[in-house]
């Protein structure tokens, strides 16, 4: 299996080789990305499919993880009861090395039960993750582990989900790398349920991840490499989904940490092809931080619209508006 991407938007310019470069006066600069290259199989004469490669791996709504990575996957089926476990590099660097290849790896085993109405899931994963680029003095050992269960149940009108992580482990060093010592103990859940009604469906949602109020990051929730949980259009990158680095932090991206949000929302469907989905989302932090002085907690609110009308079977347009009320936190 061969996937690619082309980035490109109308307009930009290709002054250089980077994301998004080549849509303006030339085209030489237009970034082709190889996406997932696997090969998948079954082993003979076992109930094992293996798929080896970089491909595409999502868990728990992508807390866990959701992304394309270079990993060797097994898939077993022994119906009701399906296990996965793999393998995958995830890149990174220790201080003073100049290779990766035993600096940042997982290993995931994750089993899962699924029923008429219910599914469940129990996943537990390792990563070795790198040591400290900031100090020549590297940490001995940083090792994460996390544990993610999710129960899922549907019913005529109303399904709901009940999803829970909780992190082990620590990083050991000495000298400089030792102000960087911790004990990974941090925590999440989130929750959430949906109602089927005749002209629209109404959700609710909440979900927290801890934070730390001693100021060294024990009890902030940890999240393996590749965790992408889009949920808002600001706070998180919503329908753009475009993993911006910059916004890696307190109520940012796809990696909560030390917050939590409050989510009610609906879908309305006013014709056969009009969509319309509402959002409202409060964040706040679990833990306050000093922000220009002062102890704040508060992150805002968020209000999402999307508008989704279908033109033709294979073409549609997507309208999007979203406001944020920030607070000072």
């Amino acid at each position: 299996v061969y996937k690619n991407e082309i980035d490109m938007e109308w307009g930009d310019g290709a002054a250089g080789v980077n994301r998004n470069t080549g849509g303006g006066l030339g085209g030489d600069q237009i970034n082709l990305e190889t996406k997932n290259v696997y090969l998948e199989f079954m082993v003979p004469d076992t109930p094992v499919k293996a798929t080896l490669g970089l491909q595409g791996i999502t868990l728990h709504k992508g807390w866990f993880i959701s992304d394309d990575i270079g990993a060797a996957r097994f898939d077993m089926n022994f119906d009701p009861v399906s296990v996965t476990a793999y393998w995958a590099g995830a890149g990174g660097l220790e201080a003073n090395d100049n290779s990766s290849s035993d600096d940042n790896w997982q290993i995931v085993a994750s089993g899962a039960y699924k029923a008429e109405n219910m599914d469940a899931r129990l996943t537990f994963g390792y990563e070795r993750l790198p040591n400290d680029l900031t100090s020549g003095d590297n940490p001995d050992d940083n090792d994460l582990f996390l544990v993610m269960g999710e129960f899922n149940m549907s019913f005529d009108m109303v399904s709901f989900y009940v999803l829970a992580g909780k992190n082990f482990g620590e990083a050991d060093g000495s000298g400089g790398d030792s102000a960087t010592n911790r004990d990974y103990s941090g925590y999440a859940v989130d929750v959430g349920v949906n109602f089927a009604l005749d002209m629209a469906t109404i959700r609710a949602r909440a979900f927290m991840a801890s934070g730390d109020d001693e100021g060294d990051f024990d009890d902030d929730f940890q999240v393996m490499s590749g965790a992408t949980m889009s949920w808002a259009e600001i706070i998180s990158d919503g329908y753009s989904y475009d993993r911006n680095a910059n916004l890696a932090q307190i109520g940012g991206q796809n990696k909560p940490s030390n917050m939590y949000a409050i989510n009610v929302g609906a879908d309305f469907k006013p014709t056969d092809t009009t969509t319309i989905k509402l959002d409202v989302y409060y964040v706040g932090m679990v833990e306050d931080r000093t922000v220009a002085g002062e102890e704040e907690d508060e992150i805002g609110i968020e209000v999402d619209a999307r508008l989704t009308q279908k033109i033709y079977d294979s073409l549609s347009l997507t309208v999007i508006g979203a406001y944020l009320f920030a607070e000072d936190g």
